[in-house]
């Protein structure tokens, strides 16, 4: 459906408003924040040595983390096809932004990635106990990551699937059979932009939180949309990425979601924007008063921003 100009703007300026006050900044520090965010970590930067030599002595290999362990299990992989390094670490950059941010879920629904990485990670994180796959066919990779990672995954074998079908049918189908929807996560990482859209829509549809990133900026709209959002983006000087990805923020935050803006570094991937969007305001709304929405801060972000820098 396409949106008017002025409607367009004033989503834009609301997101833009929104993180001003949560962050105390000016917009120039906004952009600085949209577009930067965080400095690298080690965790997230691709290792320097790319040798295959996996032998290493006991004391050193208790002492990994999970992360490492899990990139080591990748390396590890000598059937193909498997995921590329950038995939790998997209998921991983893209399961800490998220899993920071929300709580431990009954069921991670992972939207459109293919080689169901994002679903696995929030296994072995203990983040969710249940991981749905949705895409247009199954993987082959899938089953190369899932044996790869095997050692790191809940036993039981229902804690994994994989469902083929159209995400317009699947995704609503899904989330319309489970009960508790406050347990429920939906995710999509470099989703097409219209997918991402629908993502968004459906799972504010249903209530659910929601954490995207997304990519293929220039396809996600309707011609007038995007034209729209491209003027908006010229009067507030913003790269029309940002445009987009801060009216997406402005009409979820529209629909009582309390949206939280992450980035992954960009030498992972260019298009690194994050949204995670959280459903308790929205929920609260409609007569749960267990639900509050959480409230960013400056001290509190400076809290996340020491913590992933210390991590």
């Amino acid at each position: 459906m396409c949106s008017s100009a002025a409607h367009i703007q004033l989503q834009l300026k609301s997101a833009v408003a929104h993180l001003k006050l949560a962050h105390q900044c000016s917009l120039d520090a906004v952009l600085a924040m949209v577009q930067e965010a965080y400095d690298e970590t080690e965790e997230d930067r691709e290792p320097e040595d790319d040798s295959d030599e996996l032998e290493e002595e006991q004391s050193e290999e208790e002492s990994l983390t999970l992360t490492s362990k899990l990139q080591r299990a990748y390396k590890a992989v000598r059937v193909r096809p498997r995921p590329n390094r950038k995939e790998l670490y997209e998921s991983l950059a893209f399961v800490s932004r998220v899993s920071a941010l929300i709580s431990t879920k009954d069921l991670v629904v992972d939207c459109c990635s293919g080689h169901g990485m994002i679903g696995m990670l929030f296994l072995a994180f203990r983040r969710a106990q249940r991981a749905v796959v949705i895409d247009k066919k199954a993987r082959e990779s899938t089953n190369v990551m899932l044996n790869a990672w095997r050692d790191f995954l809940p036993c039981s074998d229902d804690t994994f699937s994989v469902l083929e079908g159209d995400l317009r049918e699947m995704l609503p189908t899904l989330l319309e059979s489970e009960k508790d929807k406050g347990r429920i996560c939906v995710v999509a990482c470099h989703a097409c932009a219209h997918l991402t859209d629908r993502v968004l829509e459906t799972s504010c549809a249903y209530g659910v939180d929601v954490a995207v990133c997304p990519c293929c900026h220039r396809d996600g709209a309707s011609d007038q949309d995007r034209g729209n959002i491209a003027s908006a983006a010229r009067q507030n000087d913003l790269p029309l990425s940002v445009a987009m990805d801060l009216v997406r923020m402005g009409r979820m935050q529209a629909s009582h979601y309390d949206v939280r803006w992450r980035t992954v570094p960009k030498s992972i991937t260019p298009m690194n924007n994050v949204l995670v969007c959280l459903a308790g305001a929205r929920r609260g709304i409609d007569g749960d008063p267990s639900h509050k929405p959480r409230r960013d801060s400056p001290s509190g972000y400076r809290r996340e921003r020491q913590q992933e820098v210390d991590d």
